[in-house]
């Protein structure tokens, strides 16, 4: 199904809407991390991954009137991050809800929030996504007989777009809860072999299929591009590896597992090995070490003793050392965790 824009009309889209409110804010710090998904609700930020989401709170430690209900766009107000909500969710400061009684649902929410992610760029801290600017954002849509939206076929072509649902054999639940008060305190420094990622420059690379190029960033798993390994094979660093993420806009403090050997970006990152690190364990530390991230900035990088001396709590086996074994059957037994590729 092709898009022939010639014919679309302009809305404003404070008329397509029937609410928008600023979201009650829960500091998350207020917050207790959820064990299990059974009692879990999404926190809604103004972060741009996870579909907004920066973590699962214990439901059973919310106020109930700060509990927004699912079937919403949430917007940040600051940083015009757009997302739909199917399910409910809590959000944290500068957030702000738009509901449509008569078109929202997913496939017409995922179309709209496209559109107004285009509009991102114009939008800072210095000139927040106010209220009033979102409801004056105008967005062409495709119209009917009537010159009305064509919800109809925006659903419609939401459908068509080819892909494959992804499944999972893992409920809900099955994980088993993470007590951490058993948990052992570890130098980063003692867990792994730090090595720097072997510098290069995007200017010095070239586009291709060969290897990924990490860049001082989290979206994507940190990586900026795939490019052609000719000429820069002296560059490539080993995979399976944690890559910290050392200074970066926003990103420093972040940490990525890769799996592939892969070109670092020159002085932003460095390299964390440990003969016991898989896909599967990788994934439960660095998500462990992406808890430092506040600590870090342009003014305060994460190199040298900072990095060697940051301290993470893991999961122990009887001996006192870091149960890789656990970690591993955790993440497996997560949804969609029996689609990770080991």
């Amino acid at each position: 199904m092709n898009l022939d824009v010639s014919n679309w009309k302009e809305f404003r889209f404070g008329d397509l809407i029937s609410d928008i409110y600023k979201a009650k804010a829960i500091n998350k710090d207020d917050l207790t991390i959820a064990t299990d998904e059974l009692n879990a609700i999404r926190y809604i930020t103004r972060t741009s991954e996870n579909n907004g989401c920066e973590l699962l709170a214990d439901i059973r430690d919310v106020d109930k009137n700060t509990i927004e209900k699912g079937k919403a766009i949430s917007i940040g107000d600051t940083t015009a991050t757009c997302f739909y909500q199917a399910e409910d969710f809590i959000t944290g400061d500068h957030m702000v809800v738009v509901r449509a009684d008569s078109w929202l649902n997913e496939h017409t929410a995922l179309y709209v929030v496209a559109i107004l992610t285009k509009e991102q760029y114009k939008y800072s801290y210095g000139r927040a996504y106010l209220m009033d600017r979102i409801k004056d954002t105008i967005i062409k849509l495709p119209v009917d007989s009537d010159s009305n939206p064509n919800w109809k076929f925006i659903e419609s072509y939401m459908k068509s777009l080819h892909h494959k649902p992804l499944t999972t054999k893992n409920k809900k639940g099955q994980a088993p809860d993470l007590n951490v008060s058993g948990w052992k305190e570890f130098k980063v420094g003692d867990l792994f072999d730090l090595q720097p990622t072997k510098g290069v420059v995007t200017d010095d690379l070239i586009e291709g299929n060969d290897v990924p190029y990490m860049a001082a960033k989290h979206n994507s798993n940190g990586i900026e591009m795939i490019c052609s390994s000719e000429g820069v094979e002296d560059w490539i660093s080993s995979g399976n590896c944690i890559v910290f993420i050392n200074l970066g806009a926003g990103s420093a403090g972040y940490a990525n597992y890769i799996k592939e050997d892969f070109i670092g970006m020159s002085g932003k990152t460095t390299c964390g090995y440990n003969p016991n690190l898989n896909e599967y364990n990788g994934l439960f530390v660095a998500t462990c070490l992406c808890q430092e991230r506040p600590k870090y900035s342009f003014g305060r990088s994460w190199t040298g003793d900072r990095l060697k001396d940051t301290i993470i709590k893991l999961p122990v086996t009887l001996d006192g050392e870091p149960d890789w074994q656990f970690m591993e059957d955790y993440i497996k037994s997560l949804p969609y965790g029996d689609r990770l590729e080991g």
